[in-house]
């Protein structure tokens, strides 16, 4: 179940088969070494730059990922907007069970923009996503 927080603090929740109705996309990749998975992968899910618009965020705006251990981060629109990374609940076609990391996982597309290759992106990669709100 994903939690979201629109701008304007509207809640609401988005259960697999509500989230499998939005467009998906797939980006292959690889990631950093320092995030345990090797080799390029094929990732689908849903563009967060989708979902923060449906919330209602602006150019201006932050979306805050919350992670089932609690680990938040908060990146702001306009970057999302620059690199369009995706919410993933698929993993080479398979859904991402909790064990893995899963059930979403915000994946970058590292290999097609070399200058995102650091800690900052890194750490916006976040695992296990369970609540999305719009600052």
């Amino acid at each position: 179940m994903l939690l979201l927080q629109a701008a304007d603090k509207t809640t609401q929740s988005c259960d697999m088969a509500d989230f499998d109705r939005l467009p998906q996309h797939t980006i292959e990749t690889s990631l950093p070494a320092g995030l345990d998975i090797t080799g390029k992968n094929k990732w689908s899910g849903v563009y967060l730059a989708d979902i923060a618009r449906q919330l209602g965020a602006q150019p201006e705006s932050s979306i805050e990922l919350i992670a089932l251990n609690d680990y938040i981060i908060t990146i702001p629109m306009s970057d999302v907007l620059i690199y369009n990374p995706v919410l993933a609940s698929r993993f080479n076609g398979d859904l991402i069970p909790i064990r893995s990391k899963g059930p979403f996982i915000l994946i970058y597309p590292f290999d097609q923009h070399s200058e995102i290759n650091t800690a900052k992106y890194q750490d916006y990669t976040i695992w296990m996503v369970h609540e999305i709100l719009i600052k």
